[in-house]
C-alpha cells in the first residue's frame, strides 16, 4: 500500500451496527468523552447501510494525482472501504468516484465547488453509487458551527441519503482551538447546532517520547 494512505481509522462511531438509511429520532441519554460529565442530547442518528461490515475509513487518502483503478484495489484489498481525499476540484471528484465504483470503496467528498456551490455540486454527484457523504470540516473551533450548519443544511436540501461529516478536536485541545474553556460545550453545541447524524471525533491514545502520534 502507497505510503501516501498514511493512517486508517474506524468511524461512523455510533454507527457501526447499522443497516438502513432511515433517518429517526434517538434519545442518547449520556454520552461520555473521556471525562467525569456525561452529556444528555436527543438528536436525529442517521443510519447508514454498512451491510454488517465495519466501515474502515483512509484519511487524507489516495490523492488526485494517483487516481487508478490499481490504487483504489490495493486500498480496498488492505480492508479500507472508505475513502476520504480533499481533492482540487470536481472533475477530480468524478473521476476517483467512477474508478472507487470498480474496487468496491466509498468516497467522502472534498472540493472547492461543494464549498462554492453546494447545491450544484452535490446534485452532480449524489446519485453515484460510490459516493458515502460530503466532507465539511475537520477540528473546526466552535465559532465555526453557524457556517457549517448553513452549509450543511444546504447540501441536506438537496440529499437527505448521505450523510455530512464534521470532525472534532480530542479532549486535550486547548481552549484557543475549541473556542470554549469547555469540551463539554464544544461536543454539545455541535449537537445543537450541526445536523450531522453521528459525533466524530480525533483520539491519539499512542506516545512516543512525550508526543501523541
Amino acid at each position: 500500500m502507497k505510503s501516501y494512505i498514511f493512517f486508517t481509522c474506524l468511524f461512523l462511531i455510533l454507527n457501526l451496527f447499522c443497516t438502513g438509511r432511515n433517518i429517526e429520532k434517538q434519545t442518547i441519554s449520556k454520552v461520555s468523552f473521556g471525562m467525569n460529565k456525561s452529556i444528555e442530547s436527543q438528536y436525529f442518528l442517521q443510519q447508514i447501510q454498512t451491510e454488517g461490515k465495519i466501515p474502515i475509513l483512509a484519511w487524507y487518502s489516495i490523492p488526485a494525482s494517483e487516481t487508478s483503478v490499481e490504487r483504489y484495489q490495493e486500498m480496498r484489498d488492505a480492508g479500507i472501504t472508505y475513502s476520504l481525499t480533499f481533492f482540487p476540484n470536481l472533475d477530480e471528484v468524478k473521476k476517483a468516484l467512477d474508478v472507487a465504483a470498480k474496487a468496491d470503496v466509498k468516497l467522502l467528498v472534498s472540493c472547492p465547488e461543494l464549498k462554492k456551490e453546494p447545491k450544484k455540486t452535490v446534485k452532480q454527484i449524489m446519485n453515484h453509487p460510490a459516493i458515502a457523504g460530503y466532507h465539511l470540516k475537520d477540528e473546526p473551533g466552535m465559532e465555526l458551527y453557524p457556517e457549517l450548519s448553513a452549509w450543511a443544511k444546504k447540501i441536506q436540501s438537496v440529499d437527505d441519503k448521505h450523510f455530512c461529516y464534521v470532525n472534532l478536536f480530542p479532549n486535550f485541545a486547548g481552549s484557543k482551538r475549541l473556542g470554549t474553556d469547555s469540551y463539554e460545550e464544544y461536543v454539545q453545541e455541535y449537537i445543537n447546532q450541526i445536523p450531522v447524524g453521528f459525533i466524530s471525533f480525533d483520539f491519539y491514545p499512542v506516545y512516543k517520547a512525550h508526543r501523541r502520534h
